[in-house]
């Protein structure tokens, strides 16, 4: 649905305090990611993860990772993206 803003969404659900390892969502922009140190891409699969369960549930809405997977993923993250719409 056009005009509703993923940040928007994610600030809703008070993600802006979430955090996987060294990966969290930035706190002036809830659609950013930030790594604070030794983010792997782990840390980041599984907050992206987290982030896109969380309005799926709250709002019903499958949003659409608009991101592009270089190199080869764990079985985890495998796993992890194979539940994301990706663009």
């Amino acid at each position: 649905e056009r005009g509703i803003h993923s940040g928007r969404l994610f600030e809703e659900l008070g993600a802006k305090n979430w955090q996987e390892g060294g990966a969290k969502i930035s706190e002036k922009h809830a659609n950013f990611l930030i790594n604070t140190g030794g983010a792997t891409s782990t840390d980041v699969s599984r907050l992206m993860h987290r982030m896109h369960s969380g309005v799926k549930e709250k709002f019903g809405y499958d949003l659409i990772a608009e991101i592009r997977y270089i190199g080869t993923p764990t079985q985890e993250e495998a796993e992890i993206w194979s539940t994301f719409t990706v663009h």
